[in-house]
C-alpha cells in the first residue's frame, strides 16, 4: 500500500509539469508546482541525470543502512548487517508517510515491529532507532548550520 501510494503520489507531482498542459500556468497556486515539477520532468527524461541521480538514491540509502548498523554496534545490540540490510529500507520508506515530525514515532514502531518480526529483540529495535533518528537530526543540524552561514542559500 505504501509503495503504491508513493508511485501515485510521485505520478500526482508530476502531472502539473507535463509540457502539453498550460492549464498549470493560468492557476496561480499551482505554478510554482508546476515549475518544480517540469523541472523533474526534465530530470527525468535526462538519461545522465536520472543515472546520477538514483545512483545518490541509493548511496544514500545504502549511508543509512550503514549509519544504523553502526548504532547497532555502538548500542551492542547482537544483529547482523544483512538483518539490518532488510530491515531498514522499509522502516525508513514507513516513516516518510507524513504523520509525525520527521518520522519521529512511526519510525521507532515500525522498527520494534519489523525487529519482532525477524525474531529480534524488541527493545534492540526502538534503541537503534533513537540512535538512527539522533544522528540524523545531528548531521541536518550541521548541515543546516553550514547552510545558514554559507553564501549559497
Amino acid at each position: 500500500m505504501i509503495g503504491f501510494g508513493t508511485l501515485a503520489g510521485a505520478m500526482g507531482f508530476l502531472t502539473p509539469g507535463v509540457p502539453s498542459l498550460n492549464v498549470t500556468e493560468r492557476l496561480w497556486l499551482i505554478r510554482q508546482l508546476a515549475v518544480a515539477s517540469r523541472l523533474a520532468w526534465q530530470l527525468c527524461r535526462s538519461v545522465r541525470a536520472g543515472t546520477l541521480a538514483a545512483a545518490l538514491s541509493l548511496a544514500m540509502q545504502g549511508i543509512t543502512v550503514i549509519v544504523a548498523w553502526a548504532a547497532a554496534m555502538a548500542a551492542h545490540v547482537t544483529v547482523e548487517f544483512s538483518q539490518v540490510l532488510l530491515l531498514i529500507p522499509p522502516v525508513i520508506l514507513i516513516a516518510t508517510i507524513p504523520v509525525s515530525i520527521a518520522g519521529w514515532g512511526v519510525r521507532e514502531s515500525a522498527m520494534v515491529l519489523a525487529f519482532s518480526y525477524a525474531g529480534l529483540a524488541e527493545s534492540d529495535g526502538l534503541i537503534i532507532s533513537i540512535l538512527l533518528g539522533a544522528t540524523t537530526f545531528a548531521v541536518g543540524a550541521i548541515g543546516g548550520i553550514i547552510w545558514m552561514t554559507s553564501r549559497y542559500r
